[in-house]
């Protein structure tokens, strides 16, 4: 039975896969990296060698580099800095890597991050990489959203990902304003009815990518495109489809053995719930 872990501590027994042939996936590990199981769907891709590294030197060259999600952003920003890795990523988007930022990871990507309420620290501002002309301003106020909606451009990292289906969900502080180059997805919060709602960010060149959207990777189409794309332009081999685990299965399967291993019945007399009918 396959389900995420609870937190970071999950990492620990993963090894850094790596091969010359297979795209070169650098996930910067947070000190207070949040949401990792984000990843795991290219984990499971055999063409994929996905690391978590913690300083420059482990850096290397990737084809890909990812900012996580945070659960303060403006700490871990700080300590990238400390590491140099803000100046390595820096240097390696100049060179032509890829990128990819998810929740904080998105917001350290724009040109500042200002916390002016001291919600996340006692930083009132901070610079960000500058890959995107936006500012993020943390208020108190927690944004928390199931999201669906599709990629409305085929470019770039995108290519051929144009009308692609994305579900996920949306988990933290802060808004981002600004005008990005490119707007790759349009959203429909399913709580919220108003509407459709552009989201992301995507830079002039298209190399590099921006969402509040976690779960990403588990939209198998997009995965697919943006793998292809980063393999075609980085000469690596075409990746092999790769069957992923379906999450709904695998908690089906927990639901199952929890049933077979409890008193159901006792546990519902004992709650006050009704037995379901299916």
């Amino acid at each position: 039975i396959y389900i995420a872990e609870e937190d970071i501590l999950g990492l620990e027994g993963r090894l850094n896969s790596t091969s010359e042939e297979n795209i070169d996936i650098a996930v910067i590990q947070f000190p207070r990296l949040s949401n990792f199981d984000d990843f795991d769907p290219l984990q499971e891709e055999t063409s994929v060698s996905l690391r978590y590294i913690t300083s420059a030197r482990q850096l290397g060259n990737p084809d890909l580099i990812i900012l996580p999600g945070s659960k303060t952003t403006m700490s871990d920003l700080t300590w990238m800095n400390e590491q140099g890795l803000t100046m390595e990523i820096q240097k390696r988007h100049r060179q032509g890597t890829f990128i990819i930022g998810i929740c904080g990871g998105y917001q350290m990507l724009g040109e500042k991050v200002l916390d002016p309420h001291r919600v996340e620290s006692q930083v009132a501002e901070i610079d960000g990489f500058g890959l995107f002309p936006l500012t993020t301003v943390f208020t108190g106020y927690k944004e928390t959203h199931q999201v669906n909606g599709e990629v409305t451009v085929g470019i770039g990292m995108l290519e051929g990902a144009k009308g692609a289906p994305i579900e996920g969900y949306e988990i933290h502080m802060g808004i981002s304003r600004g005008e990005p180059p490119v707007v790759p997805f349009n959203l429909s919060r399913c709580e919220l009815s108003e509407g459709s709602n552009p989201e992301g960010a995507l830079d002039a060149e298209q190399r590099v990518l921006g969402t509040y959207v976690h779960g990403l990777f588990n939209n198998a189409a997009l995965r697919r495109a943006i793998l292809h794309n980063v393999a075609l332009a980085r000469e690596k081999p075409t990746p092999e489809e790769t069957h992923t685990i379906n999450k709904d299965t695998e908690y089906d399967k927990l639901a199952a053995l929890v049933r077979r291993s409890l008193d159901m019945e006792l546990i519902y007399r004992i709650t006050g719930l009704e037995k379901p009918s299916c």
